[in-house]
This record gives C-alpha cells, structure tokens and sequence, in this order.
C-alpha cells in the first residue's frame, strides 16, 4: 500500500492555504506601500481599461442678449488598455532535503516539513514585494521600469499622451533668503492645478541620499531649524535619514531602496508627489489574477502562493509564488522632479 502524500493529503498545503499565509502580512514593507498612496483593486482580468474625457474649461465672451451665443466643444473621448505584469519565481523542494534534517536550533527535532515550505515560500514572497515597491516607485517617476532599473515596461506620459514638466533645478548651495522655497511654493502650485479639481492635501518628497545630504546643507534650511522658536521642526529636523521633516510646504524624506544595484530614486534628485484623499483615483493598484485555474476570471489577489509535483517521481514538489500587479498614477502631470545643482 503506497504512503499518502502529505502534500496532496494535509489541508496546509492546498493553494488556499499557502495563499492565506503569504498574504497575511507585508513581508518586505516598502516605504510607498507603508504610506497607502495607490488605492488597491483587485480585477478579474489581465488588463485595465482607462477611459478619459479631455474636457477642458474655458472663459466664456460676452454675447449680446438672444444672440446664438459661444459655441461649446465637448470633450474627446480617449479608451486606452494597459495590461497587468506578471511576476513568478519558482522552487524545487527536493524530498531529499528534508529526510533527516534537524529543526534550526534543535539537536534532536527533526525539520517540520509545513514551517520548511513556509520559510521558503516567505523568502521568496520577499523578492516579489521588493519588487512591487520597485514598480511603485517608477511609477511614482512616470515610469514602470523592469527589474534591471532601465528597461521601461510602462512611460505613463506617454500612455496618457501628456508632457512630463521641466525638472526643477534646486540650487541648494545657494545664499539666497527664501530662493529655494520659492521653487518649492511655484511647484505645488502646478501640481495643485495638474490635479483637475481633486483637492491638494500636501506634497511628499522623497529624496535621494545626494540631494538630501545638499538640503542639509543648505543654509536657509540649516536657519529654519536653528533659529529660536523653530520648536517641534526642530526636533523633528535631527539628523537620521529615516525622519520626515516638514519643510517649504513639503514633506521630506531619504528613500533608501535599490535592485540590482541600482536606487530606485536616480541620484542627486528628489520625485514630489500629491497628498490626496485616499479614494481620489489619483493613484491605483490594480491586481489580476493569477495564470493558473483556480484564479481564472476571479478578483486578483496581491500574491499567489502554490506547490505542486515537479515530476512524476514524486521526489520533489515545485513552490511557487506569483503576482499581477499594474500601478497607475492617472493623472502623470502631477509627478515632478527636482535636481540639486
């Protein structure tokens, strides 16, 4: 009588249940991801329809009592698809690896096989959150760049048919009382109008390490947070990389994240985006569903988790761990840049 595969047998293993477990927490909790800037959907199919109605408001001339008056242009309807990118990362467990492996940090307890696949199945989520918060943050840049952080996969400005706006050029070396917030002042301005209406809570910026190690250093910044009665910005200016300082009407912060040895902030520079109510659409998070049956045309899930036999050896099972993310900054004319000079 053959042995009863535990894998088909023990309830823990079922794609549900592995599902479940990688789903439960943020294993690897990217800075974007910790903030909720994307509103997250989940979708029943691969791809995303954006319908959008360049409408525009104009000044209306003065026209004489019952004449026909001016005449007005409805705006274009654009329908534009885009489709959700896949990531899987695979692993075989070999049978062979677990016989007689003792449990980490016992001498006598041999490894239980339901928190080996575990493990494993969490290291491998780790790479696909790293690598959802890489895709957040290009598109944050406008751009969904692939995991060697050149390749563009998505240019939003160019999906959406708009114009990316100027850098601004920071010259935080400067002496000038007041030069660099007043650039700052001038881009939340245009952000604010960039946004069509939807209300401009408050702009984050999120700084590389050489364009935050110049604002540190600029003197206007150095006054604002030494001079007497500067209180809680004070305090909350110090000296870490990890603090938010709320300064020029913007909410500075370090980013620290990198793929393959590239930042996922471009050095010497700083990308500023809108704080707006959550459930404005100005940011979303699609999710579709997973390649395999049991996903077919259901509401995508943030991360799939599954095992099944890599042969019919039955010596070794295949972990598998994949997702469907599609972020999608709507409105890309709100995302700018700035460049220290």
């Amino acid at each position: 009588m053959p042995y009863p595969n535990v894998f088909d047998t023990n309830p823990a293993f079922s794609q549900t249940t592995l599902t479940a477990t990688v789903n439960k927490d943020p294993h690897a909790p990217g800075r974007i991801q910790q903030l909720g800037i994307f509103d997250e959907e989940a979708i029943t199919t691969t791809s995303v329809q954006v319908e959008e109605r360049a409408g525009e408001l104009v000044l209306v001339a003065d026209t004489p009592r019952g004449g026909t008056g001016q005449q007005f242009k409805a705006g274009k309807r654009t329908l534009r698809s885009l489709v959700a990118r896949h990531l899987k990362l695979r692993h075989t467990l070999n049978a062979d690896e677990i016989q007689d492996l003792r449990e980490f940090g016992s001498e006598s307890q041999l490894a239980d096989l339901e928190s080996e696949v575990t493990r494993r199945l969490m290291k491998m989520s780790l790479s696909i959150e790293v690598t959802k918060e890489h895709m957040l943050v290009g598109a944050l840049r406008g751009q969904l760049l692939d995991s060697d952080g050149s390749t563009v996969l998505i240019n939003y400005f160019t999906e959406f048919g708009v114009s990316q706006i100027t850098e601004f050029n920071f010259e935080l070396d400067t002496d000038t009382q007041g030069a660099v917030q007043e650039q700052l002042r001038q881009l939340e301005r245009q952000m604010a109008e960039e946004l069509k209406g939807i209300p401009l809570l408050g702009v984050r910026g999120f700084m590389s390490g050489g364009f935050a190690d110049a604002l540190h250093k600029n003197k206007e910044f150095r006054e604002s947070y030494t001079t007497p009665g500067a209180g809680s910005q004070q305090q909350r200016a110090g000296h870490s990389f990890s603090q938010v300082i709320d300064w020029g009407g913007v909410l500075f912060e370090e980013y620290r994240g990198s793929v393959n040895g590239v930042d996922f902030i471009p050095a010497n520079k700083c990308i500023f985006v809108p704080i707006v109510a959550p459930g404005s659409g100005v940011f979303k998070m699609h999710y579709a569903p997973g390649d395999f049956f049991g996903a077919v045309n259901r509401r995508g899930l943030p991360m799939y988790a599954r095992q099944f036999k890599t042969d019919d050896s039955d010596t070794g099972r295949t972990l598998e761990v994949q997702a469907s993310p599609l972020p999608m900054p709507m409105l890309p004319r709100t995302l700018m840049v700035g460049r220290k000079t």
